[in-house]
């Protein structure tokens, strides 16, 4: 069996660090409290096993799954959860039946789905879940029991639980073989359907394509004719271009002797210009040089106008400064005058401040009144606030003492009148207190009913003692009667359930060679394996599978030497004698290999653990067959039965002594329960009785007491209410002195004395204001006044500022008016000498400009020479150039000649490949046959084939390539298409053979399950009876399971009647027996025992115990029950010691019993 060893697990859910859980043999127990993550380990696996449901992982999308972060982790992007297995028996599904180590690897990104891996390969979802199958687990296996799964299997309709039934089979993995094959056959069903379209398809084509090549036909007919037409036109337009070549090279020649000429021309006349043109330089030179001097003495005119101007600008500026000088001087002699008068203004305005300054005397005098004033103002409100303090707390005073006194008064009219009350009470009081005689007689019949009781009570503790004698006795006897009871019971439930599991049969309608066999307890597995199938078969010969006698040909074998020969512990039929004779036995499976070397013919060996040798090579390992493994447990069954067998006769005699001393003890036990009861009732009337009188008794002390205690409590009152009277009279007397000291006169007079005082302070308080006003009105008249002083000084230090700057500017103005009038002197000079210099330069200018005019007439008359030469020079040219473009147009002409016979030339090699000359040799008879025709007669036939050729339209010329390429694929697709129906028929007969696979896995495993099943209920609950039905139809690939159940003392019923601690063992039961059955390399079981006890619990233990160790299935129990914890071999325990994030910790509890074993 593949195993499961390792979990990983990293950003899954809680477990957001790299977190390891190692699933070991035996049990492993994974606790810690609610709401730490301890399903979320069970989910984890699950979720590995392809599980594509987010609703099982308690989710609402698969991206749920990664941690979602904290308040101090961020969220992660990435889950990995990674599962090793352990291959060693090398019995892992293809292709990982040789690899010894496997990994299972599942990852989930954020937004991007999930990858699977097995050994580092990525494979489908599918691939995983068939994987899974194949080892009879997977994300929907019931070896994963969830917390409710219990509850589910019970509250599961029928139909619904025929799943533990198919994972019991180990049908799982044919049923994902059977969906995948239906689902090639879909598909291969829609490929021949796709098939049938493109045949119809093709022949629609192969029917357009024969329209197509007729066309084709009839297309390269004209084609060929249209050749022909160009070859010819190719001709005849070379021979026309070679004729224009020749008509063309003429005429340039005679272009070329009328350029010669033209040139002759032209250098005759440009030598006559070239001689002229040789005089123009000195006649330019003595022209310039005239006009040069003319410009000369031209210019100098101009600047001494110029000059002129300026000099008049000069003397204009001169007399406008002289004007400004003038006012300016006038300016600031007003100014002077005026900073005079505002001078003396401002002595005068000082002097009149300054006369003010005698009321400073009369503000310092009222100063100080106000500041007298104000403390007499102050020491007035002092006085005034003392005396009316005085006044309203006298005031208060005597309004409280009237107030106290009227309170007083009132108190004391009620505490008289409360004093007469209870005296009177006081008086009726007294007269009814009970008497002594009443008293003792009640006290008399207390006493003598107490006396009687107590010598009953002695009487019924001794019968309660022997009576607690017997039922020790009796609950021995019962103890021992329950024990026999329970141990018969358990023994013939267990006789019968081995009977049905020892009478199994495959067929279901002969008996296998497996019941008619016996075997020494240890040699069951050894013999189950060593005969394999064959125990399956019958004796009889009408079976599918037989056991014939044997030829008499072949002889007896032996076991081989140094074996124990496994006939002596064997007993079979007699037809099984050869077959068994030649098996030896051996201890260990190294024995077996040294003995296997030296094997005779028909010899085999096989060792204790079931390793199995034959002579002819063929080998079978411990663990090889589970089938071998089932019978080898019936076979142990079968002596378990004969055992329980040979014990039943002394179970029924335990059970019958039991039930004999049982009787007896009840009998003495009724006998005293009658006297008790008989004595119970005699007590019960005494102590009615006793305590009627004590009642009386009680009531009677109860109201005497009452009675005293009212009393008490009435004088107490009269006495407290008279020392109360006694002190509020003093207080009424206290008071109605104090009120003598506050009589209404003495208010009067302090009133009066507070409203003169008051008068007083007003009128200080309306003087003091008045010399206050008078105060500020004073110091507001000086800040004025030094105001203004300290602003006269201001502007007195100004004046006589500007007055400085004024003298100083009038020294400068004198300075500049006799700088300015010298210059206006010099400047008058001038004009007499610039008249003089005009006009001797007017005189010079004439002279230049008749120098000017007779050199300029010179160059004129050569110049005009020059240019009628030029004028027939140009003339000349133009003819020459006129014949140069003849010439050159009759070359281009030329060479438009040579270049479209080039053109041609190469038109008909391209088209032809065929050089011009080689064209019309090669094609003589097309020459022929258009000789005579032209051009434009040949283009125009050509143009009306290629119409007729266009008309056709358009042309497919692969027309018969691909009617030939279409015909192939034709015979292609009838060979498809009779592949994908032979298949269409493998895959339906593949289906079939699943089908009827599954169909006896179920047969098989039904009857096995439920075998399985009555034992473990019957276990379970310590007695009873349970089965199950295949209900809703016969087919049980199709029919529901139904589970009827009758615990010990009960009906037979169905699940669903049953209470819920029976329910959920009944369902554990019923998972329990799929494990035996089939068992899976791990089972989860998440709070199951929750709804059990502790009895239960520990029933539950023991068989998950005998199911690891005969099994090897790896259990992994999620729990909080204390007695599940201590029976594990193992802990794990799930932390949250940060918020959100869980933490996986062990403990090994063998290890901790060996640790107190050595303490």
């Amino acid at each position: 069996m593949v195993q499961f060893s390792k979990l990983r697990l990293q950003g899954f859910k809680s477990f957001v660090e790299k977190t390891e859980l190692e699933i070991m043999p035996g049990l492993t127990g994974i606790v810690g409290p609610n709401g730490c993550g301890k399903s979320n380990l069970l989910e984890a696996l699950r979720w590995l096993m392809a599980s594509n449901s987010a609703k099982s992982m308690r989710s609402s999308s698969m991206d749920d799954v990664i941690f979602s972060g904290t308040a101090n982790r961020p969220a992660r992007n990435m889950a990995e959860v990674s599962l090793l297995l352990e291959n060693r028996a090398h019995n892992a599904p293809a292709p990982y039946g040789n690899v010894e180590e496997l990994e299972v690897v599942r990852r989930i990104e954020r937004d991007y789905g999930s990858s699977y891996l097995i050994n580092g390969k990525p494979v489908r979802q599918r691939d995983t879940q068939i994987f899974f199958a194949d080892l009879a687990s997977g994300a929907n296996s019931p070896a994963l029991v969830s917390q409710g799964k219990v509850a589910a299997i019970i509250n599961a309709k029928p139909i619904e639980r025929r799943s533990i039934l198919e994972d019991s089979a180990g049908v799982a993995g044919l049923y994902a073989r059977r969906h995948e094959a239906e689902l090639k056959l879909r598909a291969t069903e829609t490929n021949l359907a796709r098939v049938g379209d493109i045949m119809l398809n093709l022949e629609e084509q192969i029917k357009s394509l024969s329209k197509q090549s007729r066309q084709v036909q009839q297309y390269k007919k004209l084609s060929d004719s249209i050749q022909e037409l160009e070859i010819a036109l190719a001709i005849v337009e070379w021979q026309t271009a070679q004729e224009q070549v020749q008509v063309a090279m003429s005429n340039f020649t005679e272009a070329e002797r009328n350029v010669a000429d033209k040139m002759l021309a032209v250098t005759q006349l440009s030598r006559t210009l070239s001689t002229q043109e040789e005089d123009l330089p000195a006649l330019r030179q003595a022209e310039a040089e005239a006009s040069a001097a003319w410009q000369t003495r031209n210019i100098a005119l101009q600047r001494l106008a110029d000059e002129e101007r300026s000099l008049e600008d000069a003397i204009n500026e001169a007399s406008q400064l002289l004007e400004q000088i003038e006012r300016d001087r006038a300016y600031e002699t007003s100014s002077l005058a005026d900073f005079s008068a505002m001078l003396a203004r401002m002595e005068e305005e000082e002097k009149g401040l300054t006369s003010q300054e005698s009321h400073e005397e009369e503000l310092n005098n009222l100063t100080e009144k106000q500041n007298t004033l104000d403390e007499a103002v102050r020491s007035a409100e002092q006085t005034y606030r003392e005396s009316f303090q005085q006044f309203e707390q006298s005031k208060a005073q005597k309004n409280s003492y009237e107030n106290k006194l009227r309170q007083d008064e009132a108190r004391l009219a009620s505490i008289r009148e409360r004093v007469e009350r209870l005296q009177n009470e006081l008086a009726e009081k007294k007269a009814n207190i009970p008497g002594n005689a009443e008293l003792d007689e009640t006290r008399t019949s207390v006493d003598t009913l107490d006396a009687q009781i107590t010598a009953k009570r002695t009487r019924y503790a001794e019968l309660q003692s022997s009576v607690a004698s017997v039922r020790e006795t009796l609950s021995t006897w019962q103890n021992k009667q329950l024990e026999a009871k329970r141990a018969y019971d358990r023994n013939k439930a267990e006789q019968q359930a081995l009977e049905r599991v020892t009478s199994f049969n495959t067929d279901n309608s002969f008996t296998p060679v497996l019941n008619e066999i016996n075997v020494e307890a240890g040699f069951e597995k050894a013999f189950a394996q060593s005969f394999g199938e064959g125990l399956q078969a019958s004796l009889d010969v009408e079976a599918l599978a037989c056991w014939l006698e044997a030829p008499a040909s072949v002889s007896t074998p032996s076991a081989p030497s140094g074996t124990k020969q496994l006939s002596d512990v064997v007993k079979v039929p007699a037809r099984l004698q050869k077959a068994v004779a030649g098996i030896g036995f051996v201890e260990t499976a190294e024995e077996a290999q040294q003995v296997y070397a030296r094997l005779q013919t028909g010899q085999s060996v096989v060792a204790r653990d079931g390793s199995f040798w034959r002579w002819d090579g063929y080998h079978l390992k411990a663990s090889a067959n589970m089938q071998q493994s089932g019978q080898a447990a019936i076979l142990e069954q079968k002596n378990k039965l004969e055992q329980l067998r040979n014990e039943e006769p002394a179970l029924e005699q335990a059970v019958n002594e039991a039930q004999a001393g049982y009787d007896t003890a009840k009998a003495e036990e009724a006998t005293f329960i009658s006297e008790i009861q008989s004595i119970n009732q005699e007590i019960s009337s005494a102590e009615r009785e006793l305590q009627q009188a004590r009642q009386s008794y009680a009531r009677i002390l109860e109201a005497r007491s009452a009675a005293e205690t009212q009393l008490a409590k009435l004088e107490e009152n009269i006495r407290v209410s008279q020392e109360d009277f006694e002190r509020i009279e003093n207080d009424v007397a206290t008071v109605k002195h104090s009120l003598s000291d506050v009589s209404d006169e003495a208010l009067q007079d302090m009133e009066t004395r507070v409203y003169n005082q008051r008068s007083a302070l007003d009128d200080k308080r309306q003087e003091l204001q008045n010399v206050m006003v008078t105060v500020s009105r004073l110091q507001q008249e000086r800040d004025r006044r030094n105001a203004r002083l300290h602003a006269i000084a201001d502007e007195r230090i100004s004046i006589q500022n500007r007055t400085i700057r004024a003298n100083e500017h009038l020294q400068q103005l004198q300075v500049r008016e006799e700088a300015t009038r010298e210059k206006l002197t010099t400047l008058q000079d001038k004009p007499s000498s610039i008249k003089t210099r005009r006009e001797e330069l007017l005189s010079l200018l004439q002279e230049s400009e008749a120098k000017k005019s007779e050199a300029s007439d010179r160059l004129q008359e050569v110049e005009s020479a020059v240019t009628e030469t030029r004028k027939a020079l140009r003339d000349a040219e133009a003819a020459l150039s006129e014949v140069k473009e003849g010439r050159g147009r009759t070359e281009a002409m030329v060479e438009n000649a040579r270049t479209q016979v080039t053109q041609i030339e190469t038109s008909i090699f391209e088209n032809f490949e065929k050089q011009a000359e080689e064209l019309r040799e090669t094609n003589a008879e097309i020459t022929a046959k258009f000789e005579g025709a032209n051009r434009d007669e040949l283009r125009a036939k050509r143009e009306q084939q290629i119409r007729t050729r266009d008309n056709i339209g358009p042309v497919n010329l692969r027309a018969d390539v691909e009617l030939q390429e279409i015909s192939e694929r034709i015979e292609k697709v009838n060979v498809e298409k009779a592949e994908l129906e032979t298949a269409i028929d493998e895959l339906r007969s593949a289906i079939q053979k699943l089908n009827k696979e599954a169909k006896e896995r179920l047969t098989a495993a039904f009857d096995q399950v439920n075998t399985y099943f009555q034992s473990l209920f019957t276990r379970l609950f310590g007695g009873g009876k349970a089965h199950l039905e295949m209900i809703e139809g016969d087919d049980p690939s199709v029919a529901g399971l139904e589970i009827y159940a009758q615990p010990p003392g009960k009906n037979l019923t169905s699940l669903s009647l049953l209470s819920g601690g029976e329910q959920a063992l009944t369902a554990l039961s019923l998972i329990l027996a799929m494990f035996l059955t089939n068992p899976a390399p791990v089972c989860v079981l998440d709070e199951v025992d929750a709804p059990l006890d502790d009895a239960n619990v520990d029933r539950i233990c023991d068989v998950l115990r005998e199911i690891a160790e005969k099994s090897q299935t790896r259990f992994l129990v999620v729990t909080h029950h204390r007695l599940t914890m201590a029976r594990m071999d193992r802990l794990f325990g799930v932390t949250m010691a940060e918020r959100g994030v869980s933490q996986l910790v062990s403990v090994n509890m063998e290890q901790l019993d060996m640790f107190a074993e050595a303490a």
